[in-house]
């Protein structure tokens, strides 16, 4: 019995034609065919949208801050630039490091004027410059990989915590701009375009060092790209060349006063271990998350590895990474690179700095998944968007103390910086349009280690553009101090905490010292009153020792009621201090509560050890003495 034969494909795809005709001629249903049932893929344009989602979830991780408003190192640079023109394009612009003259003195020349006036400009280019990171990144990206896993390598840059810095601070710009330049230097590098590779590379190493990383990726990316060896070695000579004139500069550079950090300590091998720990948790913005939330967040990247190992038995898969390996490798090694110098600055730990080596662990990390499945890429830039979004916001009022974090200058701390300096400002200029040539202005118990954030006298030389002007610590007797032209100080806790001293409250504090060292409680008491009432508006830290003063003196007078009273009102104004708990131990003694006393001198000592009063009151109570 003979076969019948098999129809061909090409029949096969007649007889549907055919069939679909027939099925239209009688009014039935077409079933479409299965060529048109799969999607046609987004452009790539369209995947622009998940660059702007991801900005979104930075801005809206944002909110409530002061962005682009100037502090700690912008004041250097704002101060070189008021009062020492013309800029010296080869020295620090005012820094204790570095030569770096596009993000210094190019980027401080443009938009210092800005910086006072109208800081949310700063901010938009900001937002601006993000945008062209992305862009470059996925451009890159999509030489080699789909267009989902692209976007979720450009993103990774952007739904990072210390992407909030770099929006929020001026200048963070050094950093932006070596991201910047350095995704657009590999760009141009795939692309096989070694004048602008070696232009954008040498715009990079003038805004950051972190940039020279691109030099010796560049023929290796001309290898892998061509195969060809001579080809990477034409672009040995273009890194050469980007490396001699970087250099040249430097040399320059460090004969006009520019210093490095790294010294002759030697190299720092103990440290680089924990720098990479610290840099890896940093990157995968597991650094400032709360610990039960740093937890879940931490097996969020387990269940995606998980995931992918499961799908890499798939031999398609396989091959996928086996291709993707030059990626992988290249930016863990670019990372790992980019990271160890920081070990020479090591314990001073900030995640900001790190943002251009972690561009190399975000392609790694996002290829490694995207070649198992594109959705896991897609997690990835969802969990860490959680992370981003789970991380401390701006602090709505700037506290006394200082929020706890990891990087010093953490996106939490920075706001609390920049809301005391620039209410400062703003305080003073309410109150003085001019300050005397020479003048000095004092201030009064500042927050917990914010003085840094204005430079010293840089800021208020800058905002009165006046390079005379001294801030200072108020003097310890200042009954013995010359007037200073205006006071500051500061309340324990508001959105804008500084406040314009009234110079009567002042001189009555200095007279009811001079009326305490001389016994005269009374009168001490009566003046420290007055100054109490004469400052308006209320600074709650310069008033809440006036408080205590008072505190002391009743208790010296005998009126434990009224002591305990002031003390309390002490409290509400400025919170826990050791002061206080030694002035509830002595009430809580005198009534008989030896308990509720030695539980206040311990957490006096707690709060500053060795504190004399609470030292010698715990004596008192260990030796069994009865109240005063």
């Amino acid at each position: 019995m003979g076969s019948t034969p098999k129809p061909t494909p090409h029949e096969h795809a007649v007889g549907r034609a055919a069939r679909r005709r027939g099925a239209a001629a009688r009014g039935e249903p077409v079933r479409p065919g299965r060529e048109r049932q799969r999607r046609r893929p987004l452009p790539d344009t369209a995947w622009a949208a998940l660059g702007a989602l991801s900005l979104a979830v930075l801005l809206f991780a944002c909110r409530g801050a002061p962005l682009g408003t100037p502090v700690l190192d912008d004041y250097s640079f704002l101060d070189r630039l008021t009062f020492q023109p013309p800029l010296d394009p080869f020295d620090s612009m005012g820094g204790a490091f570095y030569w770096r003259p596009l993000s210094r003195q190019l980027y401080f020349s443009l938009m210092g004027p800005w910086l006072l006036t109208a800081p949310r400009a700063v901010a938009a280019l900001h937002v601006l410059l993000l945008v062209a990171l992305y862009a470059a990144i996925f451009r890159s990206a999509r030489r080699g990989f789909a267009a989902p896993v692209a976007a979720a390598i450009a993103a990774f840059p952007l739904v990072s915590e210390p992407a909030r810095v770099l929006l929020g601070w001026p200048s963070a710009v050094q950093h932006l701009l070596a991201m910047l330049f350095a995704a657009a230097a590999i760009h141009e590098a795939l692309a096989g375009r070694r004048v602008t590779a070696a232009l954008a590379a040498l715009a990079g190493v003038l805004s950051h060092e972190s940039v020279a990383l691109a030099l010796p990726a560049f023929p290796l990316i001309a290898y892998f790209r061509t195969r060809r060896a001579r080809a990477a070695l034409e672009w040995v000579g273009a890194s050469a060349a980007v490396g001699a004139l970087w250099g040249a500069g430097y040399r320059i550079a460090l004969a006009h006063g520019v210093r490095t950090p790294l010294g002759g300590g030697g190299i720092p091998f103990a440290a680089m271990g924990t720098v990479l720990v610290k840099a890896l948790g940093a990157a995968l913005n597991l650094e400032e998350l709360a610990p039960e939330t740093r937890l879940a967040v931490a097996w969020g990247y387990v269940a995606l590895a998980v995931a992918a190992a499961l799908l890499a038995a798939r031999g398609r898969v396989r091959s996928a990474l086996a291709a993707r390996a030059p990626v992988m490798l290249g930016g863990i090694a670019w990372f790992a690179l980019g990271t160890l110098p920081l070990a020479w600055i090591w314990p001073d730990w900030n995640a900001w700095r790190n943002v251009t080596p972690s561009l190399g662990l975000g392609a790694a990390l996002t290829a490694a998944l995207g070649a198992a499945s594109p959705w896991l890429a897609g997690g990835l830039v969802v969990l860490r968007a959680a992370a981003v979004l789970a991380a401390p916001g701006a602090p709505q009022a700037a506290e006394i103390r200082v929020p706890q974090a990891i990087t010093h200058v953490s996106f939490e701390r920075l706001v609390r910086l920049q809301r005391i300096v620039d209410s400062t400002r703003a305080a003073l200029a309410s109150r003085y349009a001019r300050l005397p040539h020479g003048g000095v202005v004092d201030f009064w118990v500042m927050p917990a280690l914010s003085e840094v954030g204005y430079q010293g006298s840089r800021a208020l030389r800058v905002w009165y553009r006046d390079s005379t002007l001294v801030w200072q610590s108020m003097p310890g007797r200042i009954d013995d101090a010359p007037p200073a032209a205006a006071y500051v100080g500061y309340n324990k806790s508001s959105r804008a905490p500084a406040v314009v001293l009234n110079p009567a409250a002042l001189r009555g504090y200095a007279r009811a010292e001079a009326a305490l060292r001389a016994g005269r409680l009374a009168e001490a008491d009566s003046l420290l009153g007055a100054a109490l009432e004469a400052q308006r508006p209320l600074a709650q830290l310069f008033c809440a020792l006036l408080a205590y003063r008072r505190a002391r003196v009743a208790w010296e007078l005998g009126d434990r009621a009224r002591a305990d009273s002031l003390n309390r009102q002490n409290f509400e104004w400025v919170g826990e201090s050791p002061e206080y708990y030694v002035m509830e131990a002595r009430v809580a003694l005198a009534g008989g509560r030896r308990d509720q006393a030695a539980r206040a001198v311990r957490r006096a000592l707690a709060i500053k050890p060795g504190f004399p009063e609470a030292v010698a009151l715990g004596r008192e109570l260990a030796a069994g003495a009865s109240p005063p």
